[in-house]
């Protein structure tokens, strides 16, 4: 049976607008007018994928820390998600990416909707994220190739938004302040924490136990 989170995320995901003041709130603070306003025109298209699962009476969702021979996003922790490929719509290609990433089938997965696409400045892409379901916890198989670490990360405190933190680094040559999510020991934040901070305002009011 559908549970109470899965049936409000799907109404409340359909027909969702852009609201560039919450995705800025997540970002960090010197990229608001290039992520969001209009992208480049060489900017290419890449999709992601939040992929809820209930496990244990709770809801988790999988991150992946990168390897450090990729040449964007390096080391970091990320969604499972990539470059649109050709002929492929941008579902197509969150549901392929977190197939070849973690090897979830695309038959597995209950696409709810989408969040607000941005422009990432470092790797030049426009992305696109999804939220998906699957009603069990998935069988996941990195692959090693893009995957260094899988990370389950509890849904419960990316919603509680009281723990959204941020820190000050210089980036560019300028110092500027850096929201981030902590999952574990690692902080997330750039386009994942804009993706997780948009889900968590999306969330708003629903209780991560339901």
């Amino acid at each position: 049976m559908t549970c109470t989170l899965i049936e409000s995320l799907r109404s409340r995901l359909d027909g969702r607008r852009p609201d560039r003041p919450i995705l800025e709130r997540f970002a960090p603070s010197h990229t608001h007018h290039q992520r969001f306003d209009a992208a480049p025109s060489d900017a290419r298209l890449a999709s992601v994928m939040v992929l809820l699962y209930r496990d244990r009476d709770e809801w988790k969702f999988p991150l992946v820390l990168r390897p450090t021979h990729l040449k964007h996003h390096q080391g970091q922790i990320a969604l499972p998600g990539g470059a649109c490929d050709a002929g492929e719509s941008l579902q197509e290609t969150a549901l392929r990416e977190l197939n070849e990433e973690l090897g979830v089938a695309a038959n597995e997965v209950e696409v709810l909707g989408a969040l607000t696409p941005f422009f990432v400045p470092a790797s030049r892409f426009v992305v696109h994220p999804w939220i998906g379901w699957t009603p069990h916890p998935p069988a996941f198989r990195p692959n090693p190739n893009e995957v260094d670490e899988l990370l389950v990360a509890r849904l419960n405190p990316i919603l509680d938004l009281s723990l959204l933190a941020t820190e000050h680094r210089e980036l560019a040559g300028q110092q500027v302040e850096v929201p981030y999510f902590t999952v574990g020991p690692h902080k997330v934040w750039g386009a994942t924490c804009i993706v997780l901070g948009e889900f968590a305002t999306v969330c708003e009011g629903l209780s991560g136990e339901g």
